[in-house]
């Protein structure tokens, strides 16, 4: 021996009810009738069983756009108010909103409010920004000058905002 310990490598053994999941899973993309699996001594279908452990990716598609439309109608509504706030209070000529809220199909349960306002004065940037973010608790606001901002940015603005 040249003194080396030579063992073999010993793997642990696999669950039976892994092996059972692992081959129930194989076999549905092969047959889908064979899609049940044994899970705590019940026969328990897939679709029945990952949308109980995770409801919120297997929720009514309806009742998900539901939520989103509603979410987006009231988002449209603070942003009009900001709109308003920041032509009468703040000198602002022009307001747009951009990102997702100007295209509703980009809209999601997590967007925000992205604003651009033209026409305030250097001095009452900060004043609105604070003035608008507090319309709302809901939703995070974003208030830019397009004069101030990256060159693309105000391009975006431009091509895809929507003036309030």
């Amino acid at each position: 021996m040249s003194g080396k310990i030579c063992s073999p490598v010993v793997q642990p053994p696999a669950t039976s009810h892994k092996v059972a999941v692992i081959r129930k899973l194989v076999l549905s993309v092969i047959d889908p009738r064979k899609a049940r699996i044994r899970m705590k001594s019940d026969k328990v279908d897939l679709t029945a069983y990952y949308a109980s452990r995770y409801p919120l990716t297997f929720a009514r598609t309806t009742e998900a756009e539901e939520v989103v439309a509603a979410r987006y109608k009231e988002a449209m509504d603070v942003a009009r108010r900001a709109a308003a706030l920041l032509k009468s209070s703040f000198g602002a000529r022009k307001v747009v909103v951009f990102g997702s809220l100007a295209s509703r199909s980009r809209f999601n349960r997590w967007s925000d409010i992205d604003l651009a306002a033209w026409g305030i004065p250097e001095r009452r940037f900060y004043a609105a920004v604070g003035a608008v973010t507090a319309l709302s608790s809901r939703f995070k606001i974003d208030l830019v000058d397009p004069a101030d901002c990256r060159q693309s940015l105000r391009e975006a603005i431009e091509r895809e905002g929507v003036e309030l």
